[in-house]
């Protein structure tokens, strides 16, 4: 009995004992910059993470999201795959420090569904990697969320960012995520000596809508917490795409 011809393209394969391969992947931890979150949300409508952050130059940032017990859990991977990953060219910049200053893409992440609150409000801890790429990340508690019978669309924030006030005194919030990014009004004034300079926080609060309007915005960002660097920075943190 004749054996049935094997296709050419799979002779050449085993004669050469060449069996693909899957890509291998190189993971390295990554870091969010920022995020922002719904204050309360439905089983049904659970809602979506709004994410930045950064690996080292060369890796794409893979952002990921899970539940366990009461913590909501984000989590952020740098990978590369065996045919590269090109530094985007607006990332290309002198020195580290602005290398994490762009901090990536704006990623939308589903939330993943919540246990139903029958009647109760329960409460969620949302943990995420914070830090820098090449000194040290860590997972830190950035706030909470909440499982209700009813939505609260009212948008909670926390990460990096940049402050500054101006000629008027007003002061704005410009977030650590993708260029070019909202800049916000703050409210309150910030106690810095160099009212117009920039200079790198560390913020946690809501955005909240504002009546009259706050420096021109019907919208504000409201601090909880603020911790500034006062060391001005020597330029102003903003480029075009």
């Amino acid at each position: 009995m004749r054996g049935v011809p094997l296709s050419l393209p799979a002779c050449f394969l085993l004669a050469a004992g060449c069996v693909p391969e899957p890509t291998q992947v190189v993971v390295v931890p990554a870091a969010v910059t920022w995020l922002e979150w719904p204050t309360a949300v439905t089983p049904d409508q659970p809602g979506t993470l709004k994410i930045s952050g950064h690996s080292q130059c060369g890796f794409r940032t893979v952002f990921g999201v899970s539940v366990s017990g009461r913590e909501i859990r984000v989590t952020a991977e740098g990978h590369r795959g065996s045919d590269g990953y090109a530094c985007p060219a607006d990332a290309i910049v002198a020195g580290a420090a602005l290398e994490a200053m762009s901090a990536g893409y704006d990623t939308l992440l589903p939330l993943p569904p919540l246990e139903r609150p029958h009647g109760e409000i329960i409460t969620y801890t949302l943990k995420a990697p914070m830090g820098e790429a090449w000194s040290g990340i860590s997972p830190h508690a950035v706030g909470w969320l909440e499982s209700r019978m009813s939505i609260d669309t009212t948008t909670r924030f926390a990460g990096r960012a940049f402050v500054h006030g101006d000629s008027t005194g007003c002061w704005w919030l410009q977030p650590s995520s993708r260029w070019p990014v909202s800049r916000w009004a703050l409210m309150g004034p910030v106690p810095l000596a160099a009212r117009q300079s920039w200079y790198s926080a560390t913020i946690r609060g809501i955005f909240v809508e504002v009546n009259p309007p706050l420096c021109g915005e019907s919208v504000a960002a409201r601090a909880f917490q603020l911790e500034v660097d006062v060391t001005p920075w020597a330029f102003a943190p903003t480029r075009s795409r």
